[in-house]
């Protein structure tokens, strides 16, 4: 049962940690950036690994 629940909601969970999740607002990634003394690219790098390691994650259970 389990797995069957997993096959059922892992499509729409993809999408929505692609979509929705784990994107900052652009005025929280500049202020993040200047407070962490980065780059905003570096921010958005930042994000983009986190969003494609959580999506690794799920696609593997």
């Amino acid at each position: 049962m389990h797995r069957w629940i997993i096959r059922l909601i892992k499509p729409a969970l993809i999408r929505w940690l692609d979509e929705r999740a784990l994107r900052l607002p652009a005025a929280r990634k500049h202020d993040l950036a200047r407070q962490l003394k980065l780059s905003e690219q570096t921010i958005d790098d930042i994000e983009s690994a986190l969003r494609r390691w959580a999506i690794e994650q799920i696609e593997s259970l």
